[in-house]
């Protein structure tokens, strides 16, 4: 019997609407962020699993992890409370449907489609593995689309590599889902490192295209029918990417996306009547009639609200658990310390007034370090915003022109140089954030509103740095 749907989250903050999807460990709803006015995806773990250890440990570490990863082919995690009874977790919305539902639904995917979302699938992984997080269960039932069809992992509750949690996984312990799974990791998942990710990646692409998965891949140099339904191109790709030995498959993620690209060109067009992978989008849905839409520059939309944002799991061969702890990664801390202290000197410079403590400062010789100092934080914030042009472009800008403008002020030496490469940076993120947020669909206002602060951030560091130079050179510091 389903359990009792809450009402309400962090406080009233989130608002459950109704359940959407209900799995061994958790029940996903669809619920209302009334702080932002949008849709999203709240996953709480079963009251039946509250005081199991094993589940707990599993549920806070996915809520981690997913509140660690950003990147636009992961599901992105919004906000966790794991110390409540039960423990939740609010997730980006995936409004688009399960690629498992587009299978079971459509048949074979094409294999140009198949190959663009193995792509993406890649890139999710590569930044995954690249902060030591192995997913350890990547299948078409783990894979989401937003409303623009843009594929996303999901589903971090058997990952390996929570830098804070207990490594979860007793020796000699199978887990994922048969099909997928590569062979070391049905012996004991425990060992495994991100190559049975990339057999899982491959295992997947071969699914979609033949329409079921196989748990014999591995032979497929010696069982030459597997490959009979997988055209030519591909078939190499997959071989290698699911051979046994490890040490044979692709070395990174990045690999096997670079080769998934080379190939995607020797493909024949798909079919023109294939139908769209996002399933649904958006709809009419009103938002709670008695919460008001906080004050955002960017006019909100109308939200979606999806069927089904997130499918749940397929039974896994989890029988166990230890419970050793591994030590903290200290470096995302000092990164957020130096960020934070930037910011501090940007709001100081801001608070005060500028011109009025430049003028201070010149009664005591230190107007010309004091314009330093803001240009530093300028140009460390253009530093640390390089993530905005993957962002905007997933609002729809075109990379070239971002990224050219980002790489000159890179490559610029001296500082009037960088200062006037970092000026035109800015005004470039500036239009395009005009442009292309003013028109935001519903699934992607969180990456807009992200957006909007880290341009914010920027033009106020940019207009901290103008001022003080000009105060310092009036002054007859220099600029």
């Amino acid at each position: 019997m389903p359990e009792a749907s809450p009402s309400e989250l962090d406080d009233g903050r989130y608002l459950i609407e109704k359940r959407l999807g209900e799995g061994a460990m958790a029940t996903v709803y669809l619920a209302f962020d009334s702080h932002n006015e949008s849709w999203c995806a709240a996953k709480i773990l079963k009251k039946s699993l509250v005081k199991k250890p094993n589940a707990r440990r599993r549920f806070e570490s996915e809520a981690r992890i997913l509140m660690s990863l950003d990147h636009r082919n992961i599901i992105k995690g919004l906000a966790a409370d794991t110390e409540q009874n039960p423990p939740w977790l609010v997730l980006e919305l995936a409004e688009g449907g399960c690629l498992i539902d587009w299978i079971n639904s459509h048949g074979k995917v094409p294999p140009r489609m198949a190959v663009d979302i193995g792509i993406q699938i890649c890139k999710g992984l590569a930044a995954a593995h690249d902060s030591g997080i192995v997913h350890r269960d990547v299948k078409p039932h783990n894979i989401l689309m937003n409303h623009r069809g843009v594929c996303k992992l999901t589903d971090f509750g058997i990952a390996q590599g929570d830098p804070l949690g207990p490594d979860l996984t007793r020796t000699d312990t199978a887990l994922g889902t048969l099909g997928y799974v590569a062979p070391e990791q049905r012996a004991s998942a425990k060992t495994v490192d991100h190559r049975a990710d990339i057999y899982s990646a491959g295992a997947t692409l071969y699914a979609m295209i033949v329409g079921e998965p196989s748990a014999d891949l591995f032979v497929a140099d010696r069982v030459t029918e597997l490959m009979a339904a997988v055209p030519e191109p591909l078939r190499p790709v997959i071989m290698r990417a699911t051979t046994y030995r490890p040490d044979e498959r692709y070395d990174s993620a990045h690999e096997l996306a670079r080769m998934l690209h080379e190939v995607r060109g020797k493909l024949a067009p798909d079919p023109s009547e294939t139908p769209q992978l996002a399933l649904r989008r958006q709809d009419t849905r009103e938002r709670p009639a008695s919460r008001v839409a906080e004050t955002f520059d960017v006019p909100p939309p109308t939200p979606s609200a999806p069927d089904k944002p997130e499918l749940v799991n397929e039974p896994t061969m989890d029988t166990g658990s230890t419970d050793q702890e591994e030590p903290a990664d200290l470096s995302n801390s000092l990164a957020e310390l130096k960020r934070v202290a930037l910011v501090v000197v940007i709001a100081a410079f801001a608070t005060m007034g500028v011109l009025g403590a430049i003028g201070s400062a010149m009664r005591s010789g230190e107007a010309r370090q004091q314009a330093v100092v803001a240009q530093a934080a300028y140009f460390e914030t253009v530093g640390s915003s390089a993530g905005l042009v993957d962002e905007l472009v997933t609002l729809g800008a075109h990379r070239s022109m971002l990224q050219s403008k980002w790489d000159a002020w890179d490559a610029a030496g001296s500082p009037p140089e960088k200062n006037s490469a970092a000026h035109a940076y800015s005004a470039a993120v500036a239009a395009d954030v005009s442009k292309y947020t003013a028109r935001v669909q519903t699934g992607d206002r969180v990456t807009a509103r992200t957006v909007v602060t880290k341009v914010e951030e920027l033009q106020n560091a940019e207009r901290v740095s103008d001022q003080a130079a000009a105060a310092a050179a009036s002054s007859g510091c220099g600029g």
